[in-house]
């Protein structure tokens, strides 16, 4: 299987709410309507686009999305020195599940990495669940001691 992945634009706002409605699908019944769930995701990545960043892997033969990632921005407050400082937490990784275990999410989550490289992020999060954790150690990231969070 061959895919390339590039970041998403508004027009893939269809493919991308398919794979995420797809994703709460596998996990369990959805009582929402799927046609209203892709009008508010497309009014949310519409409305989204100063902090959020999407990417779509396409299946070089169909053409079809196969996989998407997100990469949710977050600028931090100024350091002396240091005025620009970002940080961002990667979001929403998702392979259709016949093509996982074939290179998709590692090549999404390179694209995500490295764009965050690019603009100059100090750091990325992720959380990572007991099957997708072992593919983002793969990629650098590390259990970080001293990072806590609290559910509200």
């Amino acid at each position: 299987m061959s895919a390339v992945v590039r970041k998403a634009s508004l027009a893939d706002g269809q493919h991308l709410a398919g794979m995420r409605w797809q994703w709460n699908i596998d996990a369990g019944p959805v009582t929402e309507n799927a046609d209203a769930f892709v009008a508010a995701f497309c009014d949310w990545m519409n409305s989204h686009t100063d902090s959020h960043v999407a990417f779509v892997a396409q299946d070089n033969d169909t053409g079809d999305a196969v996989g998407m990632a997100w990469l949710a921005c977050l600028a931090r407050p100024p350091d002396p020195g240091e005025l620009d400082r970002r940080v961002g937490d990667l979001q929403s990784v998702y392979v259709v599940p016949n093509l996982r275990n074939l290179g998709v999410g590692s090549a999404l989550i390179s694209a995500v990495v490295d764009h965050a490289r690019g603009i100059g992020m100090e750091r990325l999060t992720v959380t990572a669940g007991s099957r997708s954790g072992p593919l983002y150690l793969r990629h650098g990231f590390t259990a970080a001691e001293r990072l806590l969070q609290l559910t509200l």
